[in-house]
């Protein structure tokens, strides 16, 4: 595929413009409502209305303050920052057709579910030196953070995309991709998981998700990728064109985006520098599956 066929890097302006585009499924009955409301304690869950929260509260009140303790400031805003850039959003798309293989099975009538975790690093390596510093207590001293791609993967065993019923809701989706021209695309549900705290299992927010003919052409006929040149011009390392690679991609971007165009950095809490530390400077390359459990079928049947 020709580089010039791909989504350009995005304008401040148009990321922006695709963040206030995007809409996260309500918690309780997964409904994708234009007024979805967070929650204004933990602000990490969405309810399209009061009764479906008051619905959900007898769960929700058992672990609300640890999620406003585990969240940094980024999560807020992350998940439209993340879909509203369309190149980000593309190469997403392009992560999910390799990791569920549908250039070759496209299952149109019914719909993938899909994770994706995240989590936050430093951006300057002198602050991961001092939070790898194990003499040093970590503490809440300021640190610019920047959001990264972790994994994509099928739902973990007890995540809200295998506890919640989300069948009835992909008639909607798939309507709604057909009336747009995207017959041929297949249509499923992405969850977004923030890797800090004991939380790691619950969706930060969920997603109707489409897989251009676009996307599904690159996974099929590209078999490298080139990285960004770190240097901020040029091209950098070709790689296999894998659903990890893919993830790598948008990572080098955020890294370069130095001046925050992308709105892909924030302040760290101590969560993350104790999740940094732990997972030993670097959260992207890690293995994930065995911790929280992959299950499957990837596709409901």
């Amino acid at each position: 595929m020709a580089s010039s066929t791909r989504p350009r890097l995005p304008s401040r302006k148009e990321v922006l413009e695709g963040r206030n585009r995007i809409r996260v499924n309500c918690f309780l009955c997964a409904r994708n409502d234009p007024e979805v409301k967070r929650c204004a304690t933990c602000k990490a869950v969405w309810y399209c209305s009061r009764k479906c929260q008051k619905e959900d509260w007898s769960q929700h009140r058992l672990r609300c303050s640890a999620l406003k303790e585990e969240h940094s400031d980024r999560t807020i805003n992350s998940i439209g920052y993340i879909c509203g850039n369309n190149l980000f959003h593309f190469y997403l798309e392009v992560c999910i057709a390799l990791t569920f293989d549908l250039p070759n099975h496209p299952s149109l009538d019914r719909p993938f579910m899909a994770c994706l975790i995240f989590g936050i690093e430093a951006c300057n390596p002198q602050d991961t030196l001092k939070i790898m510093d194990r003499s040093a207590p970590i503490d809440a001293t300021p640190m610019q953070g920047m959001l990264q791609m972790i994994l994509l993967s099928p739902p973990f065993e007890g995540s809200d995309l295998v506890d919640r019923s989300y069948e009835a809701k992909f008639a909607q989706a798939r309507e709604a991709c057909d009336k747009e021209g995207g017959q041929e695309c297949p249509v499923g549900f992405l969850g977004f998981i923030d890797l800090p705290g004991e939380s790691q299992k619950t969706n930060s927010g969920i997603l109707p998700f489409r897989v251009s003919q676009r996307a599904l052409r690159m996974a099929r006929e590209e078999r490298w990728i080139t990285m960004p040149a770190m240097s901020g011009g040029g091209s950098g390392m070709k790689k296999p064109m894998t659903a990890q690679s893919a993830l790598e991609f948008i990572n080098a971007h955020i890294r370069l985006d130095t001046h925050n165009k992308f709105h892909m950095r924030a302040n760290m809490t101590q969560v993350d520098k104790e999740t940094l530390l732990e997972f030993g400077g670097s959260l992207f390359g890690f293995s994930y599956s065995a911790s929280l459990g992959i299950v499957g079928p990837s596709r409901l049947s």
